[in-house]
């Protein structure tokens, strides 16, 4: 065998052995990052509100003044209260471990329930989803999110109709169901956050060169 073929051999072996690094490097990250955000979500779930909390178990004391008050006449029924009215402006966040997060995102369907950050860039990108655009309240938000296995990946793959829902950080609750999907170039911006869809969910495709937008109508 001539140097010219040694040498040709000997590339394509280092090529083989980046590729394989690459793709290690690729799974241990993806690994890192479902880590990351699964403690973050167990802790923010600790910190916001859940909707609908009941009042807590009347102590003896109270159940003793109930048993001794007048029974002539029967106490009128408890009013329901109104929902308290949505948050205006900017959607509030809760501080963990030097990031504002704005809330929950969860797919019940995968299993999957995943941080949601107020502000991206690459490096929060690696932690947590990250708000790109838009605000609950105002039905426009665009959510970004990494192509990881354990975060925007099985996104790309659910069936129209799968349920989202998402909780802001103040424990209102908001749910939504899949209703298209858009292929979008990398810097489209304005088509990506434009449009009458309540909530916008996105990530990369497998070459990079897209970004798959998960489109989703709010529902009752």
């Amino acid at each position: 065998m001539g140097k010219k073929g040694t040498f040709f051999i000997t590339i394509g072996l280092l090529l083989l052995a980046a590729a394989l690094l690459l793709t290690v490097y690729n799974v241990w990250d993806s690994h890192r990052a479902g880590v990351a955000a699964q403690e973050t979500v167990q802790s923010l779930k600790t910190m916001l509100p859940s909707p609908g909390e009941t009042a807590s178990e009347p102590t003896e004391e109270t159940s003793a003044q109930k048993t001794t008050a007048p029974t002539e006449e029967a106490a009128p029924p408890e009013q329901t209260q109104p929902p308290a009215p949505l948050p205006e402006g900017e959607m509030p966040t809760v501080e963990l471990n030097g990031y504002d997060y704005i809330g929950v995102l969860e797919v019940a369907s995968l299993e999957l329930s995943l941080p949601v950050m107020d502000q991206w860039d690459y490096e929060r990108l690696k932690i947590s989803p990250c708000r790109f655009a838009g605000n609950v309240y105002e039905d426009n938000l665009v959510i970004c999110g990494h192509n990881y296995s354990q975060h925007f990946q099985p996104l790309k793959y659910v069936p129209v109709g799968t349920e989202v829902k998402f909780t802001d950080a103040v424990g209102n609750v908001f749910r939504y169901a899949v209703s298209s999907f858009d292929t979008v170039g990398p810097n489209d911006v304005e088509r990506m956050i434009s449009g009458d869809w309540d909530l916008t969910l996105f990530t990369c495709n497998v070459s990079g060169q897209t970004r798959c937008a998960i489109r989703c109508d709010r529902i009752e």
